[in-house]
């Protein structure tokens, strides 16, 4: 199979996937980071008696997807409020953007599909 790109642009097209890998890479340490975001979104969640799976996907700064999965209660529409509060709440004590986030609240039944 041949590519029918010019060969020409291929190179701009590695140099924006690397600087987008970069990137999300950045940004997946500064969430993780000690005493970051989503320690202190565990830590609050794990106090308001909530147990879960997380999924974290990264594409850019401006389209983090996050899901939640309850392993220990049903989605109700309450919980789900609260985590959402909670959630966007904690992001912005960060100095973070929450229209840069996605956030899913399910339970164990609609699994981890995105």
């Amino acid at each position: 199979m041949t590519s029918s790109l010019d060969p020409s642009i291929r190179p701009a097209i590695l140099a924006e996937q690397d600087k987008n890998l970069q990137e999300a890479e950045e940004i997946s340490t500064l969430l993780f980071q000690e005493d970051g975001p989503l320690q202190a979104i565990a830590e609050g969640l794990k106090e308001r008696g909530f147990e879960y799976q997380m999924l974290l996907a990264v594409y850019s700064a401006d389209d983090i997807r996050v899901k939640y999965i309850l392993t220990n209660q049903e989605a109700t529409a309450a919980a789900v409020k609260e985590i959402q509060a909670f959630f966007f709440e904690s992001v912005s004590h960060y100095g973070l953007s929450a229209s840069a986030f996605t956030l899913q609240i399910v339970d164990e039944e609609d699994g981890v599909d995105w």
